[in-house]
């Protein structure tokens, strides 16, 4: 359970001893004396609502009524990606490569088997589209993959050695915390392969389709800590709006 033979990657989650680990445990409320969580700089990227900074400050009394201690902490450029780093264009790759093999599992009578499929499927029905999908699709669509193969697996392990040992890691380090906390601007840890989790912070009353979310994230397999924090900060707000 929790191994996949087609993701290699899964096999380390089993060398860490973390394949069926019970995560009910960790909706706790107690337990966060002396955790030091790193609030990152949010506005320059995002200046954000008043109703928001509200909402945040409540966050930072939540999780220091718990115990823990809030750190401000500047990445320093550690979480920025290069100017010319070729970031979207493995995200492309992947997003095109993962989707083809997914869709390669699907019984043989399923009408869509690529990547292309989709697109053509949203060019006969533009009605049902989102605004803006099918560029994003047709960008990724481009990408040769069995030609880029070998460069993109190298831009890859760069950009996520940038962002993980030398990047989260790094700031955790120079901060000794044992979490960050930012906006939902944020998707470093899931761009280093690093677990986070994500917690409702704000909704515009006039905008329901813009929410902002608060994200912590954490070193490889902290996955125990972070649902602790989500979840004393979801007990502690109630920020949570029902859809609808």
């Amino acid at each position: 359970r929790g191994v996949d033979a087609n993701d290699a990657k899964t096999d380390a989650l089993a060398q860490a001893g973390v394949i069926g680990t019970d995560y009910t445990d960790s909706l706790r409320l107690d337990g966060h004396k002396g955790k030091r969580i790193g609030l990152l700089n949010v506005e320059p990227i995002w200046p954000l609502e008043p109703g928001a900074k509200a909402n945040l400050d409540k966050v930072i009394v939540a999780l220091e009524n718990a115990g823990a201690t809030i750190v401000r902490a500047d990445d320093g450029g550690y979480l920025e990606y290069p100017e010319g780093s070729g970031f979207q264009e493995w995200v492309d790759y992947e997003f095109k490569k993962g989707l083809n093999e997914y869709l390669a599992t699907m019984s043989p009578d399923f009408p869509i088997k690529t990547l292309s499929d989709i697109i053509a499927f949203n060019e006969e029905h533009p009605e049902a589209l989102v605004t803006g999908t099918q560029f994003g699709l047709m960008q990724a669509d481009a990408v040769e993959i069995e030609a880029e193969s070998l460069r993109m697996q190298a831009l890859i392990a760069e950009h996520q050695q940038l962002l993980g040992p030398d990047g989260i890691d790094a700031l955790l380090n120079q901060y000794q915390l044992d979490a960050l906390l930012d906006i939902d601007t944020s998707d470093h840890g899931a761009q280093a392969g690093y677990p986070s989790s994500s917690v409702p912070l704000y909704r515009e009353n006039d905008n329901p389709s813009r929410s902002i979310n608060v994200i912590f994230t954490g070193p490889k397999f902290s996955e125990s800590l972070l649902i602790e924090l989500a979840y004393v900060v979801e007990q502690g707000t109630h920020f949570r709006m029902a859809p609808g």
